[in-house]
């Protein structure tokens, strides 16, 4: 019938939304909240009554939510367990969020004032949680999984791009297919995400000064968002230079890279020696065919 799964009427039909209304009257000032509210957003129909998207922001259903598991030092140590279900997808995200904060942030006092500090980025997190609910698949019956470990968090959501969209077009930011366009209006209304095509870049951009980045990863039937710590780099001005080369070159000569940076010989080795010893960069290859990489 070339229906979004969305737009598929809900079976139950006897729906509550305070949490809903809670939100846009919190967020958006929206007081007076009924039935026409409800379809301005497309969540109801008279003739047709309400449809799966409004199921999945009811105040209960049915619906597989978020599940969560902490882990040690490796995955046969699990530290905690937490799973959202049955409950609107702004529960969910807050609920989510709640047990990101508790496990990956800080507060530090400096003086009179506490500072929250984020281990990984917040808005990374949010962005990435974000788009695993409002693009996932939600006619595969199975929960969105987020795999907590002591260095980094993934994301993993049900089903694989939308037909239409390219792997290449997901991790360059350039969403033009969406699989779930009236979720995503309502995190757009409710300002959970900024934009449908810039999630990927605002999330690249987060670990910018990051030495391990974020990766992706898509397969036929599920998509995997991994974000690491924060590690800043600890490097003096002229190591930068080589390092940045490196990243935007890839594997290069120590020849290359004095041409390229304008250094001499035993200059550069000097600094490429300490980007070896600090485990940034390694050598490849013997004698006239050595180069070096990032690792």
């Amino acid at each position: 019938m070339s229906l979004n799964y969305e737009d598929l009427q809900a079976q139950n039909q006897d729906l509550t939304f305070h949490v809903l209304a809670s939100y846009f009257q919190k967020q958006l000032g929206i007081k007076d909240f009924n039935k026409d509210t409800l379809i301005t957003l497309g969540l109801y129909d008279y003739h047709k009554g309400f449809n799966k998207c409004a199921e999945l922001f009811a105040d209960k259903n049915d619906c597989k939510g978020i599940d969560i598991m902490r882990f040690g030092e490796s995955e046969d140590v699990v530290l905690d367990r937490r799973t959202f279900e049955h409950a609107s997808l702004l529960s969910l995200f807050e609920k989510t969020e709640e047990v990101f904060s508790l496990y990956y942030s800080q507060e530090i006092i400096d003086g009179m004032t506490r500072e929250r500090k984020y281990l990984i980025p917040q808005k990374a997190f949010r962005e990435a949680l974000a788009k695993a609910i409002v693009h996932r698949s939600y006619d595969i019956s199975a929960h969105i999984h987020i795999a907590m470990y002591p260095e980094y968090i993934t994301i993993t959501s049900p089903g694989g791009l939308p037909t239409g969209l390219s792997k290449e077009a997901y991790e360059n930011g350039n969403i033009s297919v969406l699989r779930n366009p009236k979720i995503g209006n309502i995190f757009f209304r409710l300002r959970y995400i900024e934009s449908f095509c810039t999630g990927i870049r605002r999330i690249k951009a987060l670990y910018n000064d990051s030495l391990i980045k974020p990766e992706f990863t898509v397969t036929p039937n599920t998509i995997s968002i991994t974000l690491p710590i924060l590690k800043e780099l600890n490097l003096t001005e002229d190591e930068l230079r080589i390092y940045n080369v490196l990243s935007i070159n890839g594997e290069m000569s120590r020849e290359e890279i004095e041409k390229e940076l304008h250094v001499n010989k035993s200059k550069c080795l000097r600094l490429l020696n300490q980007l070896i010893s600090q485990q940034l960069v390694e050598k490849t290859g013997k004698s006239s065919a050595v180069k070096y990489k990032l690792k």
